[in-house]
């Protein structure tokens, strides 16, 4: 079971507040629905959406335009812009988990959240980076995660986002 940690600092903040309800009711929904993951790029579709949150298409679109530019929406994908700051998640296995996670997404969708987010680069790919903690862990003594492991990862990654280092 996935857990899902929402700071009450939420209510205080202004950006929270200047939204309507229904679209404070849906970013609640993606940051606490089984499908979000530690990356925060996952798949889920409107109608399930709409069923959790009981609300109406016309309702929902008009949310997810109060969710931008903070959250993307693209065919049936969604992008929570700022996920590792909700995120206290640290360590080689969550690492290796937002690594996988990150193999899973299309690079149809990858590249469609880079050409409006530039700052993904540095936000969501950190696995990538190799002053990351994900090296400075690579000294501990987990014997479950190798550096050959995250090392072919970083390689997958690199080659399926084309980054140049």
């Amino acid at each position: 079971m996935k857990t899902r940690i929402i700071h009450t600092k939420i209510w205080d903040d202004d950006w929270f507040q200047s939204l309507n309800p229904n679209s404070q009711r849906l970013l609640l929904y993606l940051l606490t629905c089984q499908d979000v993951n530690i990356c925060g790029i996952f798949e889920l579709s409107d109608r399930k959406i709409e069923f959790h949150t009981r609300l109406s298409d016309e309702r929902l679109q008009e949310a997810k335009k109060g969710l931008a530019p903070k959250i993307l929406f693209y065919n049936g994908w969604i992008y929570i812009k700022n996920v590792d700051k909700y995120n206290s998640y640290k360590g080689l296995r969550n690492d290796s988990a937002r690594v996988n996670e990150l193999l899973k997404v299309p690079t149809e969708v990858i590249e469609y959240i880079r050409g409006i987010d530039t700052s993904m680069d540095t936000s969501i790919y950190t696995a990538l980076n190799t002053n990351t903690n994900l090296n400075h862990n690579l000294n501990t003594n987990d014997e479950k995660v190798s550096k050959e492991f995250l090392d072919n990862v970083r390689k997958q990654i690199t080659e399926k986002l084309k980054v140049s280092k």
